[in-house]
């Protein structure tokens, strides 16, 4: 939201096209150049086996939170090892589950179809919202990208704190879709002539709604697949409602 936010900008103070894309390649170089200096997490590293690394990342951690280094944080880390040579045993012994139990296993079949369907009408919803900002107002194509861009920041907001308190994910899915829909639907049930506050406050509305739903939908979707089958069903969902 932040970075659609800063393109507006970029493209208000450049005023053309070819300056424009510039700025974006030099941002994304700065970026690539930028990557080499972020540090490893030392979570990957352990488990990639790289534990002088983790320890040495965990110490540089401690140092600039002004933690006492703990005396036996490297014995702990090493007892890891034999942990993961257990787990490691464990899972040889168990069965593996398939990507296609997606789709054989009846409970984790409507799951997906209904995950999917989700999907499909968020991004139909959101790219449908984003395509129409030219037709908002011909006068004021940045100033209504920039709206649109905005919108998202309270919305993803306000979703984070309903889906901690009772309504939890799945009632504020609903709500989120529901008012999505009322508010894309409403200009053509309301025979009225052309209105470009009208239009345009449905269409930020309308933007508001599907910006939740798209947090929370990844949220709630990776908590109802089992961990041995979160990424794939995650990821078959998200690749289906993307052609959809």
């Amino acid at each position: 939201s932040l970075g659609s936010c800063s393109l507006t900008l970029a493209l208000k103070l450049t005023g053309n096209w070819v300056t424009f894309t510039w700025v974006q390649f030099i941002v994304t170089l700065l970026f690539i150049i930028a990557y080499k200096l972020i540090p490893e997490s030392p979570s990957w590293l352990i488990s990639k086996k790289r534990y002088d690394e983790a320890y040495e990342q965990l110490v540089k951690i401690c140092r600039f939170n002004n933690r006492k280094v703990p005396d036996d944080l490297m014995i702990n880390i090493m007892s890891l090892e034999s942990d993961d040579e257990d787990k490691l045993k464990q899972t040889m012994n168990e069965k593996e589950d398939s990507f296609f139990d997606l789709f054989m296993m009846p409970g984790l079949r409507s799951k997906t179809l209904m995950i999917t369907i989700v999907f499909i009408a968020c991004i139909i919803g959101y790219g449908g919202i984003v395509n129409n900002t030219v037709n908002l107002e011909a006068n004021n194509q940045l100033y209504n990208y920039l709206l649109l861009s905005f919108i998202d920041l309270p919305s993803l907001f306000i979703c984070w704190k309903l889906i901690n308190t009772r309504l939890g994910r799945r009632w504020t899915n609903v709500i989120t879709m529901a008012l999505c829909g009322f508010a894309l639907i409403l200009p053509g049930l309301i025979h009225r002539e052309y209105d470009e506050y009208f239009y345009t406050g449905c269409t930020m509305v309308g933007k508001f709604g599907v910006a939740g739903t798209f947090m929370i939908i990844y949220q709630h979707s990776s908590e109802l697949y089992p961990t041995t089958l979160r990424n794939q069903g995650l990821g078959i969902t998200a690749t289906i409602g993307s052609i959809g």
